[in-house]
């Protein structure tokens, strides 16, 4: 990889990073804080965010160096540990979005938490055995032979994100309509009360 591929590569995390603090700070409005359950979801999720954009920076500085190698892991494991996080936090923001029930998201936790460790340990674990990624002797990093399932692991908390706000709809929708239809029988029922009570005056 050359140098301007590098410096491309951390100008575009540094971009990403100075977006993600525009919104944590809400664009430098100072006199907003942060209130509720809500916005303390979103002010982590995009402070996570930025610490990953930050890890990728490093993970670019120290490829190729091979007098730090081991810096050049750490960062990486670093960098492939907050994947889960991010994704965990994502999953319980758009719960309690949908929901707004803060004890129900927090139930999430101990599901969410282990996930993270498995995947964090075995990203630690990757400087003794490639797992996920391995760097060479001359420093470079690459992609090991279970990157794909990391890869998936994590999309599957976006796919349960997605799963979450399609059997909100559905559920709303059938609440929906099932009320509808409970209003439309009372209603037939008194047109029918009427109608007998007219016959009746007849």
């Amino acid at each position: 990889m050359t140098d301007e591929m590098r410096i491309m590569y951390i100008f575009v995390d540094l971009v990403g990073c100075f977006i993600v603090l525009l919104l944590r700070f809400d664009f430098g409005n100072e006199n907003r804080k942060i209130k509720g359950f809500n916005e303390k979801l979103f002010h982590t999720l995009t402070l996570v965010t930025s610490f990953i954009f930050i890890a990728d920076i490093f993970t670019w500085i120290y490829n190729g160096d091979s007098n730090r190698i081991f810096i050049n892991y750490l960062v990486n494991a670093i960098y492939y540990t907050s994947h889960p996080v991010i994704a965990s936090i994502w999953v319980m923001y758009v719960n309690y979005k949908l929901y707004d029930n803060k004890s129900r998201t927090k139930k999430m936790i101990p599901y969410l938490i282990v996930p993270c460790f498995i995947i964090g340990g075995l990203s630690f674990m990757s400087y003794k055995h490639p797992i996920f990624f391995g760097i060479t002797d001359e420093g470079f990093y690459y992609r090991a032979e279970y990157y794909v399932p990391f890869t998936i692991a994590n999309m599957l908390f976006f796919v349960f994100s997605t799963w979450q706000i399609i059997n909100k709809i559905r559920v709303t929708t059938d609440i929906a309509a099932r009320r509808k239809y409970k209003f439309d029988s009372s209603t037939n029922q008194v047109d029918l009360r009427i109608d007998a009570a007219g016959l009746a005056i007849i």
